[in-house]
């Protein structure tokens, strides 16, 4: 939330549009971009699906619906599901087929784009046995689309190989009041026997309805999640559920991410005998137990890692020097690199092929690293996660599909070692551990990264295998510290130079943005910002320091001038003291309506400025305002002018406390921001000293 040039909100820049082609794998955040990428290039390269030869006309579900009357709907409204249904039929053999069927009106051209194709997938536990899609057009005209129409893909980013093809069916000629219809069919042989019904979307849902059925013997439980309990009707093996008039996710600034907010069903089966396929979890430490037993033959050492070991810390007998040395090698010499082959998206590859292959995912490196350890007799333990905040709650029901990514917990000998760190949980009957993330490497043993702090992950560690609540970071850390020095002409211009040290989350999120890009990006970056803060001005010099060094602080130093910076009426100046913007973003002041969903904040921590302001020779400020301060549950804010002789000093401190707060103290969030925005446009005047002396 902090503005400095650097500056990015990270919740938009890490976990956005966090497509995910399959629920049931453990993805690393760089593989959870696959199905994005894919669409990305299908869309640039203009790819579309044939139509049928010969065509078929669209089923009667569907033309039924070309008359149904809408309800009063917003007049942004870009479309709207008229039918969204999911049917699950699990097998005495074990097999779950799953079965979907929509109907789609495009409301405007805005949603084109986005409603236009339907995606599936082939993987190793699951095959796509149809596909059909047909568009209505309001001029009558119709298209339709099969199995054999899809365009099959197996690119993937970030990954060397991968048995999932992903089928596309993306139709043209959709235009604005057309009637989209999909239907689809896949089998699966589960992992796990749950299904989940995602109802409620980016659009409204006339009518949701899920069904499902089930051999005897078989026990259904249904888990309603932000949603309030609904009626369910039960028959002879099967149950179904009917929701009507589902609104859409409503876009708010500031709103976790969708996965976290909207209304889902998850319905897991319990068997009486032992199902040939999938897993019923009764509670997280059957999941744990489950996942050890997956990954424990993988992680053990061999010789070679052994010897990899013993060679990293050769002269080295400190325990915390060991660990970091260890943990510094997977982070920075194991290439992220995936490849998924059948059950692979969850089971790691051996510690030794990792090591000799230089490369792998989430999972491989939280590998290899354990096997490293333990050649030490240093214990440690998965952590397996989802990296978008809220999504896994502490009251969250046991699930395969909550969690996309794999870090380790490193068992620490004694009270001492990292005392004072944010990544150390107690866990009952193991002690403490240190979380650590060997796939993040901007952030050091000691750190926690902040799509961690204050989420929830599996600890997998046999009996004691149980959902963990990790801590987060103190608002009083200083992650930013701004001091300026700055010089105003009786000319109109500005001239400063600043110095910007980085803490934590501010450090490591510039790390993220800025460390391997291209200089002309780190320079626009730095441009924008100014752009934003002084608007037009020349920027000298700047450089980063310590970039690539995760363990210390980032400093950024930059020098500019703006030319018009004072506005003069008269004899009279008026110029802003606050030059540079403490907060980048004021989308949230747009929000006029009641608040539906909690706002999530990128970071607890504080931010301060100092920056001294030369005024020009033979002005004065004419009236100087006396300290701004608030204090709410949210945050604190200060800010103090003083002056001395020729120079105007100003401190301010922009403190966040809380990160995550419900609808009903929205209003906190606003008090807050509405006084920053002021102050950002608080203006001084000069006037001109008729005798200076």
């Amino acid at each position: 939330m902090k503005g400095h040039p650097g500056q990015i909100n990270p919740l938009n820049f890490l976990l956005k549009s966090r497509a995910k082609l399959s629920r049931k794998r453990f993805l690393c955040h760089g593989c959870q971009q696959i199905l994005l990428g894919i669409i990305l290039i299908v869309t640039l390269l203009g790819i579309q699906a044939q139509a049928a030869p010969g065509g078929s006309k669209p089923p009667r579900w569907l033309t039924e619906m070309a008359e149904t009357p809408l309800p009063e709907l917003a007049p942004e409204t870009e479309g709207i599901y008229l039918l969204h249904e999911q049917k699950l039929t699990y097998s005495s053999s074990g097999n779950l087929v799953r079965y979907g069927r929509q109907a789609i009106k495009i409301l405007r051209s805005e949603g084109i784009e986005r409603l236009k194709f339907l995606v599936r997938a082939n993987t190793f536990n699951t095959r796509v046995r149809k596909m059909n899609a047909w568009v209505i057009n309001p001029d009558g005209s119709k298209q339709d689309y099969n199995l054999k129409s899809a365009i099959s893909t197996s690119l993937a980013p970030d990954t060397l190989y991968w048995d999932v093809k992903t089928l596309f069916l993306v139709m043209s000629e959709v235009t604005r009041g057309s009637l989209i219809g999909y239907e689809w069919e896949e089998e699966v042989k589960p992992l796990s026997l749950e299904d989940l019904f995602i109802f409620q979307l980016r659009f409204p849902v006339l009518q949701a309805i899920y069904q499902a059925e089930y051999p005897s013997g078989c026990q259904p439980r249904l888990d309603w999640i932000n949603w309030p309990e609904s009626s369910v009707t039960i028959g002879p093996k099967s149950f179904s559920v009917k929701l009507s008039d589902v609104p859409a996710i409503k876009d708010e600034p500031l709103k976790p991410p969708d996965e976290a907010i909207a209304g889902r069903l998850l319905v897991r089966f319990k068997t009486k005998n032992a199902p040939r396929f999938g897993y019923f979890f009764s509670d997280w430490k059957d999941m744990g137990l489950w996942y050890e037993q997956l990954s424990r033959e993988r992680r053990q050492p061999d010789e070679s890692v052994r010897v990899k070991a013993s060679e990293l810390v050769s002269g080295l007998t400190d325990h915390r020097a060991r660990i970091e040395k260890l943990a510094a090698f997977v982070q920075q010499e194991i290439r992220y690199v995936s490849i998924q082959i059948g059950i692979g998206g969850y089971q790691p590859h051996r510690a030794s092929e990792i090591l000799a292959n230089r490369y792998g995912d989430c999972k491989d490196k939280a590998t290899l690293l354990a096997a490293l350890l333990s050649s030490l007799n240093i214990d440690s333990y998965y952590f397996i996660v989802n990296i978008e905040p809220q999504v896994v709650k502490e009251n969250s029901p046991v699930s395969l599909f909550w969690f996309n990514h794999v870090i380790l917990g490193i068992k620490l000998p004694d009270d001492k070692l990292y005392e004072s760190s944010e990544a150390v949980v107690s866990i009952p009957g193991l002690g403490r551990l240190l979380i650590f993330d060997p796939t993040m490497p901007h952030s050091p043993p000691g750190r926690l990264p902040f799509y961690l702090q204050k989420n929830n992950g599996l600890l997998v560690a046999g009996e004691h295998s149980r959902l963990i609540h990790f801590p987060g970071s103190s608002p009083d850390s200083l992650e930013l510290n701004r001091r300026g020095q700055f010089v105003l002409s009786a000319d109109g211009t500005l001239k400063g130079d600043v110095t910007e040290t980085l803490a934590g989350f501010q450090a490591e999120v510039v790390r993220l943005r800025l460390r391997d890009v291209h200089e002309q990006e780190r320079r626009k970056d730095m441009e924008d910002f100014l752009a934003r803060s002084v608007g037009s001005f020349t920027l000298e010099n700047y450089q980063y320091l310590n970039l690539n060094e995760p363990d210390r602080e980032v400093v950024l130093q930059y020098s500019f001038r703006a030319a018009s910076y004072l506005s003069k009426t008269g004899d009279v100046f008026s110029f802003r003291p606050n030059i540079l913007a403490m907060v980048d973003d004021y989308e949230i002041l747009k929000q006029k309506d009641d608040r539906k969903y909690p706002v999530l904040l990128s970071m607890v921590g504080t931010s301060q400025d100092e920056f001294e302001i030369k005024l020009p020779a033979g002005y004065a400020v004419e009236v100087l305002p006396g300290p701004v301060e608030l204090s709410n549950g949210f945050a604190d804010y200060y800010s103090r002018l003083e002056l001395d002789g020729g120079t105007l000093r100003l401190k301010r401190l922009f403190k966040i406390k809380q990160d995550y707060l419900p609808p009903d103290r929205f209003h906190e969030i606003l008090e807050m921001f509405r006084l920053l925005s002021g102050e950002e446009r608080r203006r001084l005047l000069l006037k001109k000293v008729n005798n200076p002396d």
